[in-house]
């Protein structure tokens, strides 16, 4: 199983380069796509047509992810790989 992330960035934001460092260092994350200078959604689709992973993960420029979140992730995939995961948010100041 491979998970291929997807992050749209808008133009001039630099928020995404925390994301980048966070994930770098996850495994078993097989590729992580950040597509700049599109509107979100057209982002979206272009990350998702250069992907080559068995699942994508979009995630916004400004969250933080840590390994438990990408440990519950693969955890979610085996239990129900048909299933459409989600998590709940939670802001932080």
């Amino acid at each position: 199983m491979t998970i291929s992330v997807v992050i749209p960035v808008a133009d001039n934001e630099t928020a995404h380069e925390r994301l980048l460092e966070s994930l770098a260092a996850i495994k078993p994350l097989h590729e992580i796509i950040p597509v700049q200078g599109a509107s979100r959604a057209a982002a979206m689709n272009q990350g998702a047509a250069q992907a080559t992973g068995d699942y994508l993960w979009f995630l916004h420029a400004a969250i933080r992810v840590d390994g438990k979140l990408v440990t519950a992730l693969t955890s979610s995939i085996h239990a129900a790989p048909d299933a459409l995961p989600y998590f709940e948010l939670h802001f932080c100041d």
